[in-house]
């Protein structure tokens, strides 16, 4: 699983191991840090999957993953991160060439349309406190 900025916790890792994910790998540019001091601060029970953090920007990481290459990718960020605007169209060009035909895109946000991604169908699901709008 690609977690698209993937803050300072330790969620997304979380929810790529009870996803079944075979790895994690997150973007962060803002927390990279903190997301590794946590990530390193999970038990041996919680960290099952390996994992790697990248310290870049989506725009930077996101169009040089191969095509159809990912079975999942989730993002939680939405249009009160600063940057949103760069990110939402790098996001809306790339991820759909970058998920695999038979993979999903998580995006754990209140604001639902905040991605227009076409040809990928929207499921919502209350998994969490948080919609999921799984594409």
């Amino acid at each position: 699983m690609i977690d698209l900025g993937a803050g300072r916790m330790t969620d997304g890792y979380l929810f790529a191991r009870d996803l079944g994910a075979s790895a994690y790998i997150a973007v962060e540019f803002c927390f990279t840090p903190m997301l590794v001091r946590n990530l390193s601060e999970l038990s041996s029970q919680e960290r099952s999957i390996p994992c790697a953090v990248i310290y870049d920007s989506i725009e930077q990481v996101l169009p040089a993953i191969p095509k159809r290459s990912v079975s999942f990718i989730c993002a939680g960020i939405d249009d009160t991160f600063a940057g949103f605007g760069a990110v939402q169209a790098s996001i809306s060009q790339h991820l759909p060439s970058a998920l695999h035909p038979q993979g999903a895109f998580f995006l754990y946000t209140p604001v639902k349309d905040s991605f227009i991604l076409p040809g990928l169908r929207t499921v919502e699901s209350q998994l969490t406190s948080m919609s999921v709008w799984a594409y």
